[in-house]
């Protein structure tokens, strides 16, 4: 299992190894670091790490370096923070959660809020806690969400494993901090007219501190998306226009901008931002369904990235920078 301990429990070493008087278990150097708090690129930067975590960044990381620290010299190579995938499933890669690690690691992809529903749709809880189970054996940090729509329609429509309703979303947000979110709500209907069951389950949610994600396809008008973003939930994927961008922004939701194997939105979606000027800070850059070859020749990070670029989109706040990565050449 790969151990990815609380902050908490490592104050001591990260402060001992920014220090020197702990010696780092890897240093990476000459690195032309993208800096995506400041908006800088960083030339000649060393970074240090202890175990999992960053200890120092700085001119000079010698006095971090002892007889077992692995050492990569970037030789003025880009390094910078992993994508982090805001919304995907990865059933719909048709692979393991440890199998889709190893296909969008060495991509750049290194975390990801990841809605296990279709698995959840066939084993209940059960396969919900097998997907969690297995992500954190990883070194890609997983985020999961529980299902909010299971079954997915209605015994008229479908023959279904499992169903989910408040008293399951609560006892899955107690398998640990990673059960970050509830699923994307894709009962929207229900959630703008009062349904008992959706909202015990957004009420359970927000009782336990998490977030809720979106799924709302009607055309945005101010008294139905209002009351979908009434209840809590933060964000929503299923953006195909600049229209649907700006008026979930405006409600102060996250506009997840999708650029997957069936679903190509970006190129329309961004134009919120390139030409009607809307702020990015509440844009998001999801995949939601990758299919497996797709993971494999194209990785994440590419794919997602290039069109946003060439419609348009600039590099010239802190929070692009990251995504520049991949697209960029390293003299």
């Amino acid at each position: 299992m790969y151990e990815r301990k609380p902050q908490f429990e490592c104050l001591v070493p990260l402060n001992e190894t920014a220090r020197g008087e702990r010696k780092a278990t890897l240093v990476i150097k000459n690195a032309k670091l993208i800096n995506v708090v400041s908006g800088e690129i960083l030339e000649n930067t060393d970074v240090a790490v202890c175990e999992s975590r960053v200890a120092y960044v700085g001119e000079n990381a010698d006095h971090t370096v002892g007889d077992d620290t692995e050492v990569i010299d970037a030789n003025g190579k880009y390094l910078s923070p992993g994508f982090i995938d805001g919304h995907c499933h990865i059933e719909s890669s048709q692979i393991t959660p440890a199998q889709f690690a190893r296909a969008v690691l060495p991509k750049g992809t290194t975390s990801g809020f990841f809605d296990a529903h279709e698995i959840t749709n066939v084993l209940g809880l059960d396969g919900l806690k097998l997907m969690l189970e297995e992500a954190r054996k990883t070194p890609m940090a997983a985020y999961m969400q529980v299902a909010s729509c299971v079954p997915s329609t209605s015994a008229e429509f479908e023959t279904n494993g499992a169903s989910i309703g408040p008293k399951e979303v609560k006892e899955a947000f107690t398998w640990g901090d990673d059960m970050v979110a509830l699923g994307e709500v894709m009962n929207f209907p229900g959630v703008v007219y009062g349904d008992e069951k959706m909202m015990g389950e957004l009420e359970e949610t927000l009782k336990a501190g998490r977030v809720a994600d979106g799924h709302y396809t009607w055309e945005p008008d101010s008294v139905r998306l209002s009351a979908y973003a009434s209840t809590g939930i933060s964000g929503d994927h299923e953006v195909t226009t600049a229209e649907d961008v700006i008026a979930r922004i405006r409600l102060g939701q996250y506009a997840k901008m999708r650029r997957g194997s069936a679903w190509h939105d970006v190129a329309e979606t961004i134009k919120a931002h390139t030409e009607h000027g809307i702020n990015t800070r509440r844009m998001m850059l999801v995949t939601d369904d990758r299919s497996p070859e797709s993971l494999v020749d194209e990785g994440i990070w590419t794919l997602l990235f290039a069109t946003p670029l060439n419609k348009g989109f600039t590099l010239s706040s802190p929070s692009k920078w990251r995504r520049s990565i991949q697209l960029k050449d390293s003299d």
